[in-house]
């Protein structure tokens, strides 16, 4: 019986032996596939263990890490960090974790003679957490540390990516003068931006006013105008945009665009709201500074206009007066040279008459000129009416007038067919006659000078030569 009992137990050993030997394995297994590397530190910082992950990640063989100094895989710029941390581990006996950044042995270093900054990107180098814990030791044993660590580049690197956008949206809103507000209308829990803040004239560092708060932000109407937006936002779940006057607690104040709009909550139902706030102040001075230029504007130009009317009327009232004295005489002549055509047309010959013709034409001419300049001081009072005028019509007339009155003169004139416009009649015949008179007149005046000339040279010729002939017969 003895001798069974003792096979039993020593089967019993041999299971529990086996059972311990494929733990142990299970154990190592474990230890050397972690996901994240194992190390075990002496207290002078000695690695004393560690799995495969962890030579993996320093990129050297176990067997050249464990007896190394961990500070040997610490980037020089963090290792001040690094014995930092480790003495807070030490002294405080509990977990501590933190992040460096640790070098690759194995992986090819930075260019010698490159400077190391905290903001390195060295290929040797990489970011990582470690977690610290003081391991319980039997007597006699010298004290060590559990620490594990892994690779966070990717995470730190995003970390940054996302700090750097935040950066630049602060800046872009400090720049545009936007700040970006929001409010849970649960709990009253109102956040602004460091923009808000700085628009509203207030200290950061404080809490954002709650709503009720608020209004000591505006000014009494507009905060009720901004009330009655925020009742209709939660009410319907209708953003809102109004313009705003901010009073700072130094008392200034300033003008904001304020936008709003709904937050649903899971139920579907506005749980607060949120939006901007864009300081407008610049272009409310603006605005309100081009309102005085247009009253003033308006008063220049009503006392221009009034000035004008004086003027006009002034102008009238003479081109009256200088119509009424120039008709008498025209009636004059015209009626004298009606009288001498009828009284004297059996003694004139036919030249005579045309010649008397010609004064009547011109006086009605002149008539209808005179009748022209008192429609065109009428222009200002009364509203201007345009209609189809023939021009070359027009232009004939006045060239059939020009031609009875220079009969004998031999000029080419040509008028296309079929020219029209919209204009005032009164005005526009005008142009055609004032151009082609002038033209008339100045063709005639270069003719005659033409003329002048020939007979200049040729009188100056004459002289010449009765002055050679004077010389001759005096030297015999």
């Amino acid at each position: 019986m003895h001798q069974i009992e003792l096979e039993m137990q020593n089967e019993e050993l041999r299971r529990a032996q086996l059972e311990l030997d494929a733990q142990r394995e299970e154990y190592f297994r474990l230890f050397n596939l972690a996901p994240v590397g194992y190390l075990t530190v002496s207290d002078n910082g000695i690695v004393t263990d560690a799995n495969l992950t962890a030579a993996e990640l320093l990129r050297v063989d176990r067997e050249v890490l464990v007896g190394q100094p961990f500070s040997a895989f610490v980037h020089m710029p963090d290792r001040d960090a690094y014995y930092l941390h480790t003495r807070a581990l030490w002294k405080a006996g509990v977990r501590h974790a933190w992040e460096l950044r640790l070098r690759r042995l194995g992986a090819a270093p930075k260019a010698a003679g490159a400077a190391e900054t905290a903001g390195d990107t060295d290929p040797a180098c990489f970011w990582a957490r470690l977690e610290g814990r003081p391991q319980s030791t039997g007597d006699g044993e010298p004290p060590s540390c559990w620490v594990t660590f892994s690779d966070i580049d990717e995470s730190v690197a995003a970390r940054q990516a996302l700090q750097e956008s935040q950066e630049r949206l602060h800046e872009a809103h400090r720049l545009a003068h936007i700040g970006i507000w929001s409010w849970v209308a649960e709990t009253d829990t109102v956040t602004w931006c460091e923009e808000l803040y700085r628009i509203a004239g207030r200290d950061p560092t404080l809490p954002a006013p709650t709503y009720a708060e608020h209004s000591a932000v505006y000014t009494p109407e507009s905060w009720g105008r901004l009330q009655s937006a925020v009742e209709k936002a939660l009410e319907t779940g209708e953003s809102f945009q109004l313009d705003l006057e901010i009073v700072r607690p130094d008392g200034t104040r300033r003008w904001v665009d304020s936008f709003g709009g709904p937050v649903l909550g899971a139920d579907g139902l506005v749980a607060g709201l949120h939006g901007t706030v864009h300081d407008v102040t610049e272009r409310k001075l603006a605005e309100t500074e081009i309102r005085g230029l247009n009253a003033g504007l308006e008063q220049r130009v009503a006392a221009r206009t009034a000035d004008l009317e004086a003027v006009n009327k002034e102008l009238e009232a003479f081109v009256y007066s200088a119509a009424h004295d120039l008709r008498a005489p025209l009636r004059a002549i015209d009626g004298f040279s009606q009288m001498v055509a009828e009284d004297a047309a059996e003694r004139l010959d036919a030249a005579d008459m045309e010649h008397l013709q010609r004064v009547r034409a011109a006086t009605e001419r002149m008539g209808a000129l005179i009748d022209h300049l008192i429609e065109l001081s009428r222009t200002a009072r009364v509203d201007l009416v345009s209609e189809r005028v023939d021009l070359s019509a027009v232009a004939a007339a006045v060239l059939a007038d020009l031609r009875r009155a220079a009969p004998e003169r031999d000029v080419e004139a040509v008028v296309r067919p079929g020219l029209t416009v919209m204009a005032v009649a009164t005005l526009v015949e005008l142009i055609p006659v004032n151009l082609l008179s002038n033209a008339w007149k100045f063709h005639l005046e270069a003719r005659h000078g033409a003329h002048r000339g020939r007979r200049h040279r040729r009188r100056r010729g004459a002289r010449l030569l009765r002055a050679r002939r004077r010389r001759r017969l005096r030297h015999g």
